[in-house]
């Protein structure tokens, strides 16, 4: 972001959190989302399918984990609690003031979810030549 607005570079992939002040205080225009969703933080900005760029999705994750051998009836109470935080107003409020949009998923998806992007950042990284380090 730095060099965007120092005019190093003419253009950048942000996150949200990063672009979105930047955004409102009127120093860079954000072109394109890369998100299956538009955000409700920039609601006016489209994702690349509308604007005929292909599907294309790079959004930032977090996710709250557990040892694996967490009973299920714990896992089932830290989830409810989730359930109920993700809603809550104040706690969205605050977390959208950050440029954050708090989302819940399911338990049992988060195991796929998380091999679906290893393996499609393992495909792209490939793809463009990256190697470990």
């Amino acid at each position: 972001m730095a060099d965007l607005l120092s005019g190093q570079i003419d253009m950048t992939f942000a996150d949200v959190a990063i672009a979105v002040p930047q955004i409102k205080a009127g120093k860079v225009r954000a072109l394109v989302l890369p998100s299956d969703q538009r955000s409700p933080l920039i609601p006016d900005v489209p994702t690349f399918q509308e604007a005929g760029l292909g599907q294309f999705a790079l959004d930032a994750w977090f996710v709250l984990m557990a040892p694996a051998r967490t009973p299920p009836e714990i896992v089932a109470r830290i989830d409810k609690a989730v359930q109920e935080i993700v809603v809550d107003p104040e706690v969205v409020e605050r977390l959208r003031g950050i440029s954050f949009q708090p989302r819940r998923m399911p338990p049992d998806d988060i195991r796929p979810f998380i091999k679906s992007e290893i393996e499609k950042w393992g495909r792209l990284s490939k793809a463009a030549g990256i190697e470990k380090e």
